[in-house]
């Protein structure tokens, strides 16, 4: 119990420091003191610390011995990792930034490469398939853009993408009843066609990545199969490699 306690502290203490870094400090400024953050944050100094070591480790920021904690220079970008399975919501607003959805809109896919979708779903031809659509936008900016793929029954209930509010993890576990554990995930560098251009506000040709994704269920069923395109300049990867 003591230790769930301190994590959500140090958590706290960090989501407090990333919102200071966004909308306090400059790329490249050095922070206070431990002792003037820790009392402005109205924390002990050893979660302090914590605190900005997760930042450290993450990059956001850099700590120069003898010389202080600078904020990197590159803090405008959501950092987000490829071996976590978190709704994008939640990435966005750990990034010290307000997230808001846009565009959202269902359909009945019967398009191109409707077949390879339903290969990777696993689907028989009579199950119809839901197409959703929508932006999410960091401090208003649109940085990532979804189209997701999920089956029109799930264990013989009707999916109803009208009741879709905030991400699709949510979604399918409060309106589903069904839990994704784990992603398939590619990631591919490709250029911004007109429909992406439009979609996040950039122009056309623009470097993007795209990550096509297969979610599956904890007994290793296909469920969903997503495509996201997102802006190089807004959001990046981190991957941790253990021996």
């Amino acid at each position: 119990m003591e230790t769930l306690s301190r994590e959500k502290r140090v958590n706290a203490a960090r989501a407090s420091l990333v919102h200071a870094i966004r909308h306090t400090f400059k790329p490249g400024e050095c922070l206070p003191s431990e002792r003037e953050l820790a009392e402005k944050l109205g924390i002990s100094r050893n979660t302090l610390r914590e605190a900005l070591e997760t930042l450290r480790a993450s990059g956001i920021l850099l700590r120069r011995w003898g010389l202080g904690t600078f904020v990197n220079a590159n803090v405008g970008l959501i950092e987000t990792s490829l071996s976590e399975l978190k709704p994008i919501p939640d990435i966005i607003s750990a990034s010290g930034q307000q997230c808001d959805m846009a565009g959202f809109a269902y359909r009945k896919c019967d398009g191109e490469g409707e077949a390879a979708i339903r290969k990777c779903l696993q689907l028989d031809a009579p199950v119809e398939l839901w197409e959703l659509e929508r932006v999410y936008l960091a401090d208003g900016e649109p940085v990532i853009y979804l189209r997701d793929y999920l089956p029109s029954l799930i264990d013989g209930l009707a999916v109803d993408p009208a009741l879709f509010k905030r991400d699709m993890l949510s979604f399918l576990e409060e309106q589903c009843h069904v839990r994704l554990e784990y992603t398939i995930t590619f990631v591919e560098p490709v250029l911004a066609d007109e429909t992406i251009g439009n979609r996040l506000s950039i122009a056309i040709g623009t470097p993007i990545l795209l990550t096509r994704q297969i979610a599956y269920t904890e007994e290793g069923v296909p469920l969903l199969y997503t495509e996201g395109y997102q802006r190089t300049d807004k959001l990046s990867f981190h991957i941790v490699r253990r021996r």
